[in-house]
């Protein structure tokens, strides 16, 4: 039923953008993807993933712990210790420029860490070199490398207990 839905307003988004001129698609597109998403200049500061996330929302996009739980499928209790840990790290406002988006879906699955996770998307999704990663995100080539081999690691041997029928492990 919730396929059928959402196939429907699809439909409709589609036949209303087919209205507009290309310059306002694009601009009505990217609004798109800002929402429930992070600039990845976000990951360029001194915190921590989850703490770049959760400060980046809560202060720059203005919303709710309970909203930050939800998005991040994490409990309210968490959110709220992590954004108090990034406030200790970093008094300022997180600086975040540049038109890189991603997904906040992307870190919804704990079996993978934020880095498995980030790193996992910019070299799939979004075909990034392990060189050009380490300029995009200020980290180590190596550990960019060894950081998206743990992550095929996990995702072979969760595919392998999918597979044979073992059940996921529950947070």
């Amino acid at each position: 039923m919730e396929s059928q839905e959402h196939a429907r307003i699809l439909h409709e988004v589609r036949r209303l953008l087919s209205h507009l001129p290309c310059d306002e698609k694009n601009i009505v597109l990217d609004r798109l993807r800002e929402i429930d998403s992070i600039p990845l200049s976000a990951f360029k500061n001194q915190l921590p993933g989850l703490e770049a996330i959760v400060k980046y929302l809560r202060e720059e996009s203005g919303k709710s712990v309970a909203e930050i739980a939800s998005i991040l499928k994490r409990r309210p209790s968490t959110i709220y210790a992590t954004y108090r840990q990034a406030r200790k790290r970093m008094v300022g406002r997180l600086v975040v420029s540049g038109r890189d988006i991603i997904p906040l879906s992307i870190f919804q699955d704990r079996s993978y860490s934020i880095l498995e996770s980030l790193v996992h998307f910019l070299h799939c999704n979004e075909g990034l070199s392990m060189k050009k990663l380490t300029e995009k995100l200020r980290t180590g080539y190596s550990t960019n490398r060894t950081v998206y081999r743990r992550y095929m690691l996990k995702a072979k041997k969760q595919f392998r207990n999918e597979k044979s029928g073992l059940p996921k492990k529950e947070d």
